[in-house]
C-alpha cells in the first residue's frame, strides 16, 4: 500500500501512472464505465484500486485532505486529479466541484487540472458544464 493511502478511507483514491483518481460515488446513472469495458476488466494491481465501501460517500473535505496527502510524498505524482471510480462522479456534482475548489485552494502553488470521467447521461448538460466551469474546472 502506498503511504499516501495509510490513513485515507479505502477506495477513495487509486492511481494510474503519475494521475491521482478520487472515487465520490459507487452509484451509476446506467452502466458503470467500469463494467462497461466487460466482464474480463480488470484495474491494475498497482493502481491499488477498490471500491469505496457501501454507504460511504465521500465529504469534499474527505478528498481535499487525501489528494493533499498524495502531494505530500514529492513528485510521485503529477498535478492531474480524475474524478472517476465505480460510479458516476457527476452523480454528485455538488461534491465535485467543492472538492476542485477545496484541492486548488489548499495547494496554491501547484497547477491543479481537474478532469471527471463519466458515461455523460444528464437531462441537462449545460448545468453541469456551468457549475465544473465556475468551480473553476475549465
Amino acid at each position: 500500500m502506498h503511504l499516501a493511502l495509510k490513513s485515507t478511507p479505502p477506495g477513495l483514491v487509486y492511481f494510474l501512472s503519475r494521475t491521482i483518481y478520487v472515487s465520490l460515488t459507487n452509484t451509476p446513472n446506467g452502466l458503470s464505465l467500469i463494467g462497461s469495458r466487460g466482464p474480463k476488466f480488470s484495474m491494475p494491481a498497482d493502481s491499488q484500486y477498490s471500491p469505496l465501501p457501501a454507504g460511504y460517500d465521500p465529504s469534499p473535505d474527505d478528498v481535499c485532505a487525501a489528494v493533499s496527502r498524495c502531494w505530500d510524498y514529492g513528485d510521485e505524482f503529477g498535478s492531474d486529479v480524475v474524478f472517476a471510480g465505480l460510479g458516476d462522479p457527476l452523480l454528485r456534482l455538488d461534491a465535485l466541484s467543492e472538492s476542485a475548489r477545496l484541492v486548488a485552494a489548499a495547494n496554491p502553488g501547484r497547477e491543479v487540472s481537474f478532469r471527471a470521467n463519466t458515461n455523460g447521461l444528464y437531462a441537462d448538460p449545460g448545468a453541469v458544464a456551468r457549475t465544473l466551469r465556475d468551480a473553476g474546472g475549465g
